[in-house]
């Protein structure tokens, strides 16, 4: 006996507002018993160790470690990508959060005879404007 047939009508004393608005459980077209979903998947393939030879000893790592460790390597080598591609995760792995409070400026490197002659007239504009040589007479230069 089926759950339609069980219940009454609206005519037989049952409740109107209990229509059955379809047969059997679940999407008849959704994903099978059984079948698994991408993350399961990934995940999966990235706790699956491989036995690999690093500066040769043998190593049993995980896929993900395989893959950071060639990723690492590319990186090393110049592959900007590679690099980014780390930094990026580095970054979104990070337990603590990066805090800004402002912008570090570095001065430039400079000789010691530049840097005194800077911050001597440095030191004058808190006072005033530095004072600029007399100029040079026509008549007399």
């Amino acid at each position: 006996m089926t759950d339609q047939n069980k219940r009454k009508s609206a005519k037989d004393g049952g409740s109107s507002s209990r229509r059955i608005t379809h047969i059997g459980p679940g999407n008849p077209k959704g994903r099978p018993k059984g079948s698994r979903n991408r993350k399961t998947i990934i995940k999966e393939f990235a706790d699956r160790t491989q036995r690999v030879t690093i500066d040769g000893e043998m190593w049993d790592v995980t896929t993900v470690e395989l893959l950071l460790h060639m990723a690492r390597n590319l990186a090393l080598s110049g592959d900007l990508r590679a690099a980014k591609k780390l930094d990026k995760l580095r970054q979104d792995l990070s337990p603590e959060p990066i805090e800004s409070d402002g912008v570090l400026l570095a001065p430039e490197i400079l000789p010691v005879e530049e840097f005194i002659r800077r911050e001597t007239i440095g030191g004058s504009f808190i006072s005033g404007p530095p004072s600029l040589p007399p100029p040079h007479d026509k008549k007399s230069g």
